[in-house]
């Protein structure tokens, strides 16, 4: 007998009618204990005709299943999407990292990005991103690789780079590897400094959290977030 059905609405009709009967014919020959249970009784079964008219009308527990809290629902993780470069990363390893346009940022060099160990073998998870703007590349690049958790990006900029040309440079890096968009740490000292206060105006809020070789600031890796199937 299904919880929305009919059938089950009647009988439920039918019990607080022949419950409420009962009790007005035998009132006068039982005691208050008795007449105090049968209509008890009655007020019980008009409740439940009432939500089950109710629940049939608004389909709030389609069936016994979900009355007792079995809904179907599963939490199913929600896998984060590959970056176009997870197929040439390794756990620590770095790479040269050309995206479309990056000429337009006018770096001395092309940027470097350096994966953490894990990376490869954390397909679901979105890592923290140290950003370096350096006057040299390779003295960042060997900080990064000893970085746990966190991807690097080591970038030297040139005489004609500035925050507006950088401004896509977070959006390019979450396509291309698994990185988060905020709760980044800036490393930008020097004649850098100004040019990373300036890249931070650019960004939401919360774009940057941590200034220096901070990692330990950062966030652990994220894990993909969970869904619920309709």
């Amino acid at each position: 007998m299904r919880l929305t059905g009919i059938p089950l609405l009647l009988l439920a009709v039918a019990a607080t009618t022949g419950a409420g009967a009962a009790t007005v014919l035998l009132w006068p020959r039982h005691r208050f204990v008795l007449r105090a249970g049968g209509l008890l009784l009655t007020e019980t079964l008009l409740v439940l005709s009432g939500g089950l008219a109710v629940n049939r009308h608004e389909v709030f527990y389609p069936s016994w299943r979900a009355l007792a809290g079995d809904t179907g629902a599963r939490a199913v993780i929600e896998p984060a999407a590959p970056g176009r470069l997870d197929a040439q990363v390794g756990d620590g390893a770095d790479v040269v990292w050309q995206p479309a346009g990056s000429a337009a940022w006018h770096l001395a060099a092309p940027p470097r990005i350096v994966v953490p160990a894990g990376y490869a073998r954390l397909p679901h998870a979105r890592f923290p991103v140290i950003l370096a703007l350096v006057p040299a590349a390779g003295p960042a690049v060997a900080a990064a690789r000893r970085i746990p958790g966190a991807i690097t990006v080591v970038a030297v900029p040139g005489r004609h780079t500035t925050a507006a040309v950088l401004r896509d440079l977070p959006a390019d890096l979450c396509r291309d590897v698994r990185a988060t968009a905020q709760g980044w740490d800036l490393v930008a000292a020097g004649p850098q400094a100004r040019l990373g206060r300036d890249l931070v105006r650019t960004q939401p809020p919360g774009f940057v959290v941590a200034h220096g070789w901070a990692p330990q600031q950062l966030a652990a890796p994220l894990a993909a977030p969970m869904r619920l199937p309709a």
